[in-house]
């Protein structure tokens, strides 16, 4: 008796706080200021109007890269001209069609992975209590709010590994296609096609495709490809790292050392992204999941990301309730990390007066540095699980 209702107050509070979290962050993307979560001064949907200014100039016919061009239209264009292709459909919108088709958008995709992940690793079961994890998190909150394309990517990832167990692998690719729209999280998540499934057909549909859309747009604005690859990277030379970085070792290094450390960022990143190749060859089809977290927490990790992109430690929390044992204190202290990443946030504390040394103290360095630590043990943690398991006989 006691356990029913336990289990029943719980479900009752995740499904008060996904209420209140969907209403709440669904209202303040289509204001125009934060609120719940936000400082007064940010806008709603910031970084979607950003990309939507960006897709609408580039549609015009105008080098978005160019320093000339940026200044013009106050652009950010941090992104290669295929993600902003993908955005043309909404230039035709007005401003508030555009970002209420976006918000609207985003809460399917959210509902679609919960449903994607259920179908895929938890037997068709649990699905709602997967969308309320993941909207109840404060990634998902500011994800929301800011309007990226986070989940969309994770979306159509999910849909290409089911079409790829499907062996339809030209669906696959163009699920990849569109899973691309946020290059630098999801280029990383390559190798779980590549490397784990050995799949390569649906990778090269997607890179072909790219490579179309790529040439086209160098053509239509007679700039070289080299220049064209070369813009987001020279157009992202103003961004702080150590400001908008969070767990990601970019962000890492240069909390620790006070300026962009190249060289041990790079050597660290190598390290990962070798263990991670290591790994997957030797799971051989065992851990599904387990692979995806491995690889959602080093694409995480080796590349730079905002908060909001860590609504992928689901992937991993997940992991931990299915692989869950009291005994286990690898899988408690991975699930916690996890947890914590996803629900512990400076925002919460705007509710209360003078607890301003909190939020000041969780966007610390030494704060985010401790945070990062425990990011990459988990990391480290979860390697060396599935690593007994690849190891293991196959029975």
């Amino acid at each position: 008796m006691g356990t029913k209702l336990t289990e029943v107050l719980l479900k009752s509070f995740l499904a008060v706080v996904c209420l209140a979290s969907v209403v709440i962050s669904s209202r303040s993307a289509l204001k125009d200021t934060g609120e719940f979560q936000y400082n007064a001064s940010v806008q709603g949907s910031v970084n979607f109007w950003e990309n939507w200014e960006n897709a609408k100039c580039l549609a015009a016919g105008n080098n978005i890269y160019d320093p000339a061009v940026i200044q013009k239209f106050n652009l950010q264009p941090n992104y290669l001209p295929n993600s902003f292709v993908f955005l043309f459909p909404f230039t035709a919108l007005s401003w508030p069609m555009a970002r209420g088709l976006w918000l609207a958008l985003n809460l399917f995709f959210t509902a679609w992975l919960a449903w994607q992940m259920s179908v895929l690793f938890w037997e068709k079961k649990h699905a709602l209590l997967l969308f309320a994890l993941i909207s109840s998190s404060a990634c998902w909150s500011t994800l929301i709010h800011a309007g990226q394309f986070t989940l969309w990517s994770f979306c159509f990832f999910l849909l290409a590994l089911r079409w790829d167990r499907e062996n339809r692998p030209f669906l696959s690719g163009l699920a990849i296609t569109l899973c691309l729209l946020k290059y630098a999280l999801t280029v990383p998540l390559l190798l779980y096609f590549i490397v784990y499934r050995r799949s390569w057909k649906n990778v090269a549909v997607a890179a072909g495709i790219h490579a179309v859309i790529f040439g086209w747009v160098a053509f239509f604005l007679k700039i070289s490809p080299w220049d064209l690859f070369l813009g987001p990277v020279r157009s992202a030379n103003h961004m702080n790292v150590a400001g908008r970085g969070y767990l990601d070792l970019l962000a890492f290094w240069y909390r620790a050392t006070g300026h962009a450390a190249g060289s041990p960022y790079l050597l660290s990143a190598l390290l990962i992204l070798g263990a991670l190749v290591w790994i997957l060859q030797r799971l051989k089809g065992k851990d599904d999941l387990g692979a995806l977290s491995l690889v959602v927490m080093a694409a995480l990790t080796v590349m730079f990301h905002n908060n909001y992109d860590y609504v992928g430690a689901i992937f991993p929390l997940i992991w931990c309730v299915k692989q869950y044992s009291p005994r286990d204190g690898v899988v408690l202290t991975i699930g916690s990390i996890a947890a914590a990443v996803l629900y512990l946030s400076s925002h919460y504390f705007e509710f209360f007066p003078h607890m301003d040394w909190v939020m000041d103290f969780m966007k610390s360095d030494g704060y985010l540095l401790s945070l990062s630590l425990l990011w990459y043990l988990s990391l480290g943690l979860l390697w060396a699980k599935l690593k007994s398991e690849a190891l293991s006989p196959t029975l």
